[in-house]
């Protein structure tokens, strides 16, 4: 500013002749000066108060753009998150499910074990008592046998005969069904028939009184 001063006092004096007229102007060019200084401050103050203002908001943008940035992150990290606990629910879904499934097929089992265990009982007494049946058919048929034996060497009246029928009767109902010469000792199964010795059951698919498909055989011993 001083430097502006000394050249424009030059430039006055050299183009004003009369001093005190130099010295007039210099002191109303000053006065002017002052006055425009004043407005080149206001001027610059109103220039960096602007300034400001886009600095300001060109950071508030800034800080918009960074919040916004932050906010995606967020977000995608947390899509991913709910994601995965979707998957493990789905699959801790899909193993309840497979273990219900399992109990049920157990529980189906082991209902399905009951009945069998409860007719291979029922069949087991049914057996047990077939063999009583036999075996006391057997005694009898033993003790008819013997009888009528003894009524034949005592006497020979038809009565005794008619009962050594019966026991020759009884005995072929023992006599096994295929060979008809050795003593039936296999019983077949489900139709629980004393009817064949153990030669001939290896050689047959079926019971020969019923001709039902033999499922199983058991082997009975006279006591």
């Amino acid at each position: 500013m001083i430097e502006i001063l000394c050249i424009a006092f030059r430039i006055v004096i050299t183009t004003t002749p009369n001093y005190l007229t130099a010295v007039v102007y210099l002191s109303s060019n000053k006065i002017a000066t002052s006055f425009l200084g004043v407005e080149l401050g206001i001027g610059e103050s109103d220039l960096i108060n602007k300034a400001n203002e886009r600095l300001r908001a060109t950071l508030q943008e800034q800080r918009k753009q960074q919040q916004l940035v932050l906010l995606k992150r967020l977000e995608s990290k947390t899509q991913n998150l709910l994601r995965q606990k979707d998957e493990e629910l789905a699959k801790a879904s899909r193993k309840t499910m497979e273990l219900e499934d399992c109990i049920r097929k157990v529980d189906m089992e082991n209902q399905a074990w009951q009945r069998v265990a409860k007719e291979n009982e029922s069949m087991a007494i049914a057996l047990s008592n077939t063999l009583e049946q036999v075996k006391e058919n057997a005694s009898c048929l033993a003790i008819g046998i013997g009888s009528a034996e003894d009524a034949e060497s005592c006497c020979c009246e038809p009565s005794y005969r008619v009962s050594k029928v019966a026991a020759m009767e009884e005995r072929n109902k023992m006599t096994c069904k295929v060979c008809n010469s050795r003593n039936s000792c296999i019983l077949f199964l489900p139709c629980r028939h004393l009817c064949s010795c153990k030669s001939c059951e290896s050689l047959l698919d079926s019971c020969p009184v019923c001709k039902s498909v033999k499922k199983a055989c058991i082997d009975v011993y006279m006591s």
